[in-house]
C-alpha cells in the first residue's frame, strides 16, 4: 500500500506518480566537497600574506574595526533578503 504502482491509471494520478518518483534529494558529490574545502583552506593560508604586501588585493581586504562591522551588517542584510 502506498506504492507508486498501486495508484490508479488516470491522467491526474500519472502526473503525481511522476512527481513522487522524481522528487528525490540530490546526491552529494564528494569531489566537489573536497574541492570546496581545499579552496577555503587555501584562501585562509594565502590570506595571511596579503596585508604585508603591496598587492591591490591587500588594500582591499585590510579593514578597520568599524569597516568590518559595517561590512558584516551589509552582508547580513543581503543574505537575509536574497532567496535561497
Amino acid at each position: 500500500m502506498g506504492d507508486v504502482h498501486d495508484l490508479p491509471h488516470d491522467s491526474a494520478s500519472r502526473s503525481s506518480s511522476v512527481f513522487i518518483c522524481t522528487s528525490q534529494k540530490p546526491q552529494r558529490n564528494p569531489d566537489r566537497l573536497r574541492l570546496g574545502a581545499l579552496a577555503v583552506l587555501g584562501a585562509v593560508i594565502a590570506g595571511r600574506f596579503l596585508p604585508g604586501t603591496r598587492a591591490p588585493l591587500g588594500a582591499l581586504f585590510t579593514l578597520t574595526k568599524p569597516q568590518i562591522t559595517i561590512s558584516i551588517a551589509i552582508y547580513g542584510f543581503i543574505a537575509s533578503v536574497l532567496p535561497v
